[in-house]
C-alpha cells in the first residue's frame, strides 16, 4: 500500500508527463523540451530555486537550456519527482547513483571533469533501500530489495569502472544475512555491513563483511549489535577505525581485530537525538549535517571531535533544512573550480 507522499509524487509526475499546470521548460541540445513545475524543481534543487527566482525578477523566459542528453534529463526529472530510496557513492572525481523507487534499475554517473551526468548500464537486479560503495576500480551494490514487502537481496553485484560494465559472475558473493536499509563503510579492501532489516522485516544484530579481494563474505557471529545500532545509524571510517553513530547520539567503535563493538562516548544533549542526518569523516573528526531534531528538519553543520568528545556548530550551513537524504564526500577537480579574485 502506497503512502500519502508516494501517491503525491506519482500524481505530480503524471501531471508533468501530461504537461498539466507546468510553468517551466528544460531544453536539451537536441531541442527536446521537458515541461515541469518550478515549485517541484525549486524545492529539491537550490540551483533551480535561484534560477527561477532570478527569472521572475527579471521577467525573462522560464526556459532553461541544459547540456545533458535527453535520457539523462528524463532520468534526473524522474528521480526529482518520484525518486527516493536510491543509493549513491563517490569514486575519485565521479558520483554514482543507483536504483530507487522510481527506476529500480537506473544507474547514473556524474563525471566531475565534464560536469555532467551520463547513463550507465542498468543494474542487473531492480533495487531500492540498498547501499553503494566503491573499492579499488569497482563499485559494489550491497543489500536492498525490489519492493518494501519483498525479501532482501543477498547477492553482491560489482560494476567494473574501467569497462563500464557489470561483472557477469556465475557464483557471486552473497551476504550471510540478506538485509535492506543497512549502513556500510570500507576499510582497505573490505566492506563492513551494519544493521538493516532481514527477510522477516526484523532488524539484523550481526556485523557482516565482504572481502573484495578474496570475493568472500562472512559475519562476526559473537559480536552482537545492540538494538539502538541496528537501524537509523551512520558508520564512518577515520584513520582506519570504524565508528558507529546512533540517532540518540551514542558513539561506538568497532575493533575489527578484536571483533568487539565498544562504547566510545555519548554526544552531548541538545544536538541529539537526531534522525535522518548525514555523516562523513572530516580529518580526525566527524562531520554531521542536517537531519531532524524534535520533528524539525535542520540545516546546520556540526563537527564532532572524537578524542575530546566535543561537538560544535560550524559557520557553514546547508542551503535549506533537510533530512533522510543521501550524503557522501566527493573530490572536485581543481580545473572545474572557479575562484573569485579579491584585492589585497
Amino acid at each position: 500500500m502506497e503512502s500519502y507522499s508516494d501517491e503525491l509524487a506519482v500524481g505530480l509526475n503524471a501531471m508533468r508527463k501530461e504537461e498539466k499546470f507546468c510553468d517551466a521548460v528544460l531544453v536539451t541540445p537536441s531541442g527536446t523540451r521537458f515541461h515541469c513545475h518550478r515549485v517541484v524543481l525549486s524545492a529539491l534543487s537550490k540551483f533551480f530555486e535561484v534560477m527561477f527566482d532570478s527569472q521572475m525578477m527579471e521577467g525573462t523566459s522560464r526556459e532553461v537550456t541544459l547540456e545533458e542528453e535527453d535520457g539523462v534529463v528524463e532520468a534526473v526529472l524522474q528521480f526529482m519527482y518520484t525518486g527516493h530510496n536510491f543509493a549513491m557513492s563517490s569514486f575519485r572525481t565521479s558520483l554514482f547513483l543507483s536504483g530507487g523507487s522510481a527506476k529500480k534499475r537506473q544507474f547514473l554517473r556524474f563525471v566531475g571533469e565534464k560536469n555532467s551526468w551520463i547513463n550507465c548500464q542498468d543494474l542487473p537486479t531492480p533495487r531500492q533501500y540498498h547501499s553503494l560503495v566503491s573499492v579499488g576500480l569497482f563499485v559494489y551494490v550491497i543489500g536492498g530489495c525490489e519492493t518494501p514487502s519483498s525479501a532482501p537481496f543477498k547477492e553482491i553485484e560489482a560494476f567494473d569502472v574501467r569497462i563500464e560494465r557489470w561483472l557477469d559472475i556465475d557464483h557471486p558473493a552473497a551476504l550471510l544475512k540478506p538485509v535492506r536499509s543497512c549502513s556500510c563503510t570500507v576499510v582497505g579492501d573490505t566492506v563492513y555491513v551494519f544493521g538493516g532489516f532481514n527477510n522477516q522485516h526484523q532488524t539484523c544484530d550481526m556485523i557482516q563483511y565482504y572481502n573484495t579481494t578474496r570475493n568472500f563474505t562472512g559475519g562476526y557471529q559473537w559480536c552482537k549489535v545492540p538494538r539502538e545500532l541496528q537501524i537509523q545509524i551512520r558508520v564512518v571510517t577515520i584513520q582506519g577505525c570504524i565508528y558507529v553513530l546512533s540517532k540518540d547520539g551514542g558513539v561506538h567503535e568497532f575493533k575489527v581485530k578484536e571483533e568487539k563493538l565498544v562504547k566510545h562516548n555519548d554526544i552531548e544533549k541538545g544536538k541529539f537525538p537526531r534522525k535522518g542526518y548525514g555523516a562523513c569523516e572530516w580529518g580526525d573528526n566527524v562531520l554531521i549535517v542536517g537531519g531532524e531534531v524534535k520533528y524539525q528538519p535542520k540545516k546546520d553543520m556540526l563537527q564532532y571531535k572524537l578524542k575530546d568528545n566535543v561537538i560544535f556548530s560550524m559557520q557553514e550551513e546547508l542551503p535549506f533544512p533537510c533530512r533522510d537524504f543521501i550524503y557522501t564526500k566527493y573530490s572536485v577537480p581543481n580545473d572545474i573550480l572557479q575562484y573569485e579574485k579579491t584585492e589585497d
